[in-house]
């Protein structure tokens, strides 16, 4: 999960430090343990439900942690009744060039995430709705979801060809909404937060999310 060390105005995400470390991300290393040590108590709860609800939220942060890279990082989180059940943070594969390129790779690997996450639940006989939610607050990646944007200038970045572009909307298994910026429980898996939005974030996560439908 990236970090924020203050004290050098600079943002860390450590597995990038793991062959070469730096007074920096040794300090950033203590504020993750200081982190740990004052959240044992943390735990994950959800809700006696008489039916399930899953929902999906992504996020990208565009641009990564320059000088390290210029590759986007994509952020995934599934919620099973309001829990955390899946969750994922990656660099994208290549440089994006826009914010709405890189929404839209992390679009899609979350709803590759998600379809995996319905299937496995459907082997284990756990009922889930037909039709899965998946949130971005980037409303061009809710466009280019459900129209694949023929016409759109990002026509000339993607191939409308390739598998994982048609499986944005996969025979109306996933439906994607756009969501707000600030209830995107996918945020802190992409970006290095201060301290007041990180928080805020993870509070989110602690409620169950935005929409889960049992509050």
């Amino acid at each position: 999960m990236p970090v924020t060390w203050d004290g050098d105005s600079k943002i860390y995400k450590l597995p990038h430090y793991t062959a070469n470390p730096t007074v920096g991300s040794k300090r950033a290393l203590y504020r993750i343990l200081s982190y740990l040590l004052a959240t044992t108590n943390f735990k994950l709860e959800g809700y006696n439900t008489t039916y399930n609800t899953i929902e999906c939220y992504s996020d990208s942060d565009f641009g990564g942690v320059r000088p390290l890279s210029t590759c986007s990082h994509s952020g995934t989180m599934i919620m099973l009744n309001g829990v955390p059940v899946v969750w994922h943070s990656k660099r994208q594969p290549k440089t994006s060039i826009s914010p709405a390129q890189a929404e839209i790779y992390a679009l899609s690997d979350s709803c590759k995430y998600m379809l995996r996450y319905k299937y496995m639940s459907d082997d284990l006989v756990l009922e889930l709705p037909n039709i899965c939610r998946v949130m971005t607050d980037n409303t061009q990646g809710v466009s280019f979801a459900n129209s694949l944007c023929t016409s759109s200038r990002l026509g000339g970045v993607f191939d409308l060809r390739e598998g994982w572009v048609k499986e944005l909307r996969n025979e109306g298994k996933i439906k994607v909404d756009h969501i707000p910026a600030e209830i995107n429980c996918a945020d802190a898996l992409t970006k290095s937060l201060p301290a007041y939005l990180f928080n805020k974030a993870m509070k989110l996560v602690q409620t169950g999310g935005a929409f889960t439908g049992h509050k």
